[in-house]
């Protein structure tokens, strides 16, 4: 008797992120999502057909290791997770393997032990920009260069964004700049923000890329992290493609569980940028 042809299975991915309720709207959170999605139809991976996802949106990092454990619990195949701190959250509690979107300095946060060969269960995209900072203040100078005192906007919480505070201020002494720090970690500290840079007369605006500053929508002139803030109101962008870097994650989403291939032994991918635009 011939035996019955067994089901193929249906993968569960488990999906973290620090939104939905950081960004202005849900329309960033579903371009990328809605990214990943066609990146993985494209491959022949079908939405409830050859997988199903389970999301968690943490809205703030402190939700972060208790989602992670929703997940783990729910016994999903692999977790892909946006920014540093969720799949700094993930690695914490399980062993599953774990493909990160965008981590802005995956050796530094001590994700993986080398870019080739990351080792334990975590691979995926880096948008490494070397010294984005400095550049971002470089390039204010030249386009607007009666700016004599910048207001940074940033998550002394978040590992990357200190990276790049440090970077920004060493750079402002170099071209005679004052640097106005502005620390935000919850929602409720924009009020502060803006209120502090209205009072100390800041005349331009830096923020620094973490998934908490996309909330923040300028009034003043803003080298802005993300391309969708620029269309509101600023005026130069330096952003990365996160729609791409969200495609490009399917090449290791599938290739973990398609292919049965260890997340350690797969090299990251580093996305270097930048990509430069004036808005007017």
């Amino acid at each position: 008797m011939a035996r019955a042809q067994q089901a193929p299975k249906i993968y569960r991915i488990g999906w973290l992120s620090p939104g939905s309720g950081i960004y202005p709207s849900t329309d960033y959170s579903n371009k990328l999502n809605g990214a990943f999605t066609e990146g993985l139809r494209q491959l022949g991976w079908i939405e409830g057909q050859n997988f199903i996802f389970e999301r968690r949106y943490a809205e703030w990092l402190d939700r972060m290791p208790e989602l992670a454990k929703e997940l783990v619990n729910l016994e999903v195949d692999v977790i892909v997770a946006g920014g540093t701190q969720a799949p700094l959250a993930a690695k914490s509690v399980t062993a599953i393997p774990i493909v990160m979107t965008g981590a802005g300095d995956p050796l530094g946060s001590g994700l993986v032990a080398s870019l080739a060969r990351p080792g334990g269960n975590v691979t995926g995209l880096s948008l490494m920009v070397p010294d984005l900072g400095g550049k971002r203040l470089e390039m204010l100078s030249e386009f607007a260069p009666s700016t004599s005192r910048v207001a940074v906007i940033w998550n002394a919480a978040n590992p990357y964004s200190a990276r790049v505070f440090g970077e920004t201020k060493e750079v402002a002494q170099r071209l005679g700049l004052e640097v106005q720090s502005i620390d935000v970690r919850v929602p409720a500290d924009f009020d502060y923000a803006l209120e502090a840079v209205t009072e100390q007369r800041a005349n331009a605006l830096v923020a620094v890329e973490e998934p908490l500053t996309i909330t923040y929508r300028g009034q003043t002139d803003a080298i802005d992290p993300k391309r969708t803030w620029a269309t509101v109101s600023g005026l130069l962008c330096i952003c990365e493609w996160l729609n791409l870097s969200y495609r490009k994650n399917n090449y290791f989403s599938l290739r973990i569980k398609r292919y049965i291939t260890k997340p350690g032994a797969v090299s990251l991918s580093l996305h270097h940028g930048p990509d430069l635009g004036f808005y007017p």
